[in-house]
């Protein structure tokens, strides 16, 4: 069986050879999890000769931007040995034509195929083995007419030799005016012939994690190595909130079950395996009921693959004065039990001393969402370079993605001892809702 994508609609089509050689079948995808027969290809079926086959492999024989196919096997009705090697080249306009002339004869029978540009000239070369193990080379001479893109990934190994670094199972895509391409990544590069175009448009690989990257106008015959960007380092979780799914939180700050610690931390210590419990808070106008139920979508950024396997939802109501918290922090055992903390009386910061300036214009004001404080603040001296003090608006913000790393200090008014946090109860007949998510 051979995969590709060779009516260029962006859906992978199937090939399946017949060791008896008369019912060789080409599958076009239909786009929505079915596929149907090619009727064309038949038609081309009969054009060559019969052949038991036992390999297949699409490829860009011309670089003209459309896959064509090989088959190979064993030619049984000659008297003589013959050539086990057919060749259908496409048109682009949906039909494959006979092209075996094009290959030397007698070449016998042919148990494997595979291709690749072993000289380096941009176009495929055919190598074959024999049923005795020999190994052919057919090379590919004015293949290069057109012209091609070759695309290498990277992936990343920071933290982990473990990561997908050629990005096996990769979604890449190349757009060259009105030509479209698709391929998934199954080997260290992936060759697109562009025809008589000058260059791609854009080329988008959709990473094994599910995240996009994009490069634009990249010039023509040439291999470019495009190398993973990591756009974030927890999986982010969204819910439904009337009318869109929009960001509530990053989530699974424990660390992975076995994971060295050591990475980043320089020790040689590892995850703790009872850390997988987690609390998380959404207030109530985050989430609306959908259909009769509540909507919750997790993505997944990480290197590794996570697991969710216990999920609940606490609602709970109190009085709309008071405020509710839990501990979100991830700390080496003994954990901090579930609780909910209550905040009626708040007493709010006069002054912050904050490694970077989270005025407006900043980079950490830019990466928060303001909140209601306005207020004066003070920079000092860090290891790193100086702080300057200067007065400056000061607004409380709420996480809402990553940041660069920093710190800030804050001053507030005197706060009586008495005022210590405790639980909260559920309180019937209240007009203020908080959510409480606990994924383990």
């Amino acid at each position: 069986m051979a995969t590709g994508d060779y009516n260029n609609d962006g859906s992978l089509d199937l090939f399946v050879t017949d060791l008896a050689g008369k019912n060789h079948i080409l599958f076009r995808n239909r786009g929505d999890g079915t596929f149907e027969p090619d009727a064309k290809f038949n038609i081309a079926l009969q054009s060559i000769d019969q052949i038991h086959a036992k390999d297949a492999t699409f490829f860009d024989a011309d670089n003209d931007g459309f896959l064509d196919l090989l088959i190979t096997g064993i030619d049984k009705n000659k008297p003589q040995p013959g050539s086990g090697v057919r060749f259908l080249y496409n048109n682009g306009s949906g039909e494959f034509l006979n092209a075996s002339s094009l290959l030397p004869e007698n070449l016998g029978s042919i148990s494997q195929v595979d291709v690749a540009d072993y000289d380096n000239d941009g176009d495929l070369d055919i190598f074959m083995s024999n049923s005795r193990g020999e190994i052919h080379l057919l090379r590919n001479d004015g293949g290069n007419i057109n012209n091609f893109l070759n695309i290498r990934l990277a992936g990343l190994r920071t933290g982990s030799s473990k990561n997908n670094y050629f990005g096996i199972g990769a979604k890449v895509e190349v757009k060259a005016g009105d030509l479209y391409q698709m391929r998934y990544m199954d080997q260290p590069t992936a060759h697109f012939g562009l025809g008589n175009r000058d260059g791609a448009d854009v080329v988008r690989v959709l990473w094994s994690n599910g995240v996009p990257q994009n490069r634009f106008k990249p010039e023509r015959n040439q291999t470019i190595v495009e190398t993973q960007i990591l756009k974030g380092s927890c999986p982010y979780l969204y819910a439904w909130n009337g009318s869109e799914y929009t960001f509530v939180t990053d989530v699974l700050w424990p660390s992975a079950l076995g994971m060295p610690l050591g990475i980043m931390a320089g020790e040689p210590l590892y995850a703790f395996p009872n850390s997988t419990d987690e609390y998380l808070m959404m207030h109530g106008e985050k989430v609306h009921a959908r259909d009769g139920k509540y909507t919750l979508q997790f993505t997944t950024e990480l290197w590794e693959s996570p697991y969710l396997d216990n999920i609940n939802l606490i609602v709970l109501d109190h009085p709309e004065s008071v405020d509710v918290y839990i501990n979100e922090t991830f700390i080496p055992p003994p954990y901090p039990p579930f609780r909910i903390y209550s905040v009626a009386n708040k007493y709010l910061p006069l002054s912050a001393v904050a490694q970077y300036c989270v005025g407006p214009g900043s980079r950490i004001h830019d990466a928060f969402n303001t909140g209601y404080i306005s207020g004066n603040y003070r920079t000092a001296r860090s290891d790193f370079g100086f702080w300057r003090s200067r007065p400056c608006r000061f607004d409380l913000f709420v996480p809402a993605g990553l940041v660069v790393p920093h710190r800030c200090q804050y001053q507030c008014e005197h706060i009586p001892s008495q005022c210590n946090q405790s639980h909260l109860s559920p309180a019937a007949g209240s007009k203020s809702r908080r959510k409480l998510g606990n994924s383990d």
